[in-house]
């Protein structure tokens, strides 16, 4: 699916109205595309779930904006040879992506930013991330990376924290600074820590 579209949740059940619900729901879906659109107000932008053993879903979401919403940008549950490229997540109340029982997926050239949460969150899940840009601000229980049981392989970003957020927290450990995260997972060697200066980063 693609073409430019913006998607805005609006609720006009104000006693009955769901607010857990995602935008768009990927349900045991392989080889699919969402390409080319905004999605405003959603609880859940995108939720992706494949349980069925030695299933690989190949989902692509490439060129994407999800902003301005609850819970989550994309979550992904058990889920494996995934692309994000080129995605926008910003000013989502919590967690920009958050993963669990994940394998395989990569963020490639995206933007996570402004959350009121983890940048991204990774639960028993691999993940690559290269040439993105991930903010993170707020107390030290929000972190850019915060992974439990979790493998990455990372390179090329640029890592933005405020406040007293955390770089990562390593099961639940938190990690201060780029070169102790470095030091610690040996991973972003070619990694930076800057303010981009973005006029607006969607």
């Amino acid at each position: 699916m693609a073409g430019g579209s913006v998607f805005h949740r609006v609720s006009t059940n104000a006693l009955g109205s769901k607010t857990n619900e995602a935008m768009f729901q990927l349900i045991r879906a392989n080889d699919v595309e969402l390409a080319d659109m905004t999605i405003e107000n959603a609880n859940i932008g995108i939720f992706i779930n494949n349980r069925d053993p030695g299933n690989t879903d190949r989902i692509l979401l490439n060129r994407l904006i999800i902003r301005n919403g609850g819970s989550i940008g994309i979550q992904a549950s058990y889920s494996s040879s995934n692309i994000f490229e080129r995605v926008v997540v910003r000013n989502q109340l919590g967690r920009g992506i958050e993963l669990d029982n994940c394998g395989g997926i990569s963020l490639l050239s995206s933007v996570i930013w402004s959350n009121g949460s983890d940048a991204i969150a990774a639960r028993k899940s691999t993940l690559n991330i290269t040439n993105t840009q991930l903010h993170v601000y707020g107390p030290v229980t929000n972190a850019i990376l915060d992974l439990f049981d979790s493998l990455t392989r990372s390179d090329y970003n640029n890592y933005r924290v405020e406040g007293s957020a955390s770089y990562a927290l390593i099961n639940d450990e938190p990690i201060g600074g780029l070169p102790q995260y470095i030091e610690r997972r040996t991973q972003d060697v070619h990694s930076i820590s800057v303010d981009p200066l973005f006029a607006d980063p969607a």
